[in-house]
């Protein structure tokens, strides 16, 4: 099985997570150790971004979705550099 490394976007401040990029890497199986911290994560979040084991880059999850491509972003320039940005501030939970 591969891994997945999500990237969770916080703007507003919450009591568990202030705001901030956060790491988390899990396995594809949902019943790993990390499924109850991603799922709070991705709740409160306002972009998630997913990077597969062989590279490819998903926005999982966005405030926009009709004006922000969701699916693979990986060939597009100007959606890789939000990631590449995010991803560089990134914090391991």
């Amino acid at each position: 099985m591969g891994t997945y490394t999500y990237y969770c976007e916080v703007k507003n401040r919450i009591r568990e997570y202030p705001a901030g990029v956060y790491k988390v890497v899990a396995d594809k199986r949902f019943n790993n150790k990390w499924f109850p911290v991603l799922n709070r994560l991705t709740t409160v979040s306002d972009r998630v971004w997913k990077q597969g084991p062989r590279g490819g880059v998903k926005l999982i999850k966005s405030p926009w979705d009709n004006f922000w491509p969701m699916g693979y972003i990986t060939k597009n320039e100007k959606y890789m550099r939000e990631f590449f940005w995010a991803k560089m501030r990134a914090k391991e939970v």
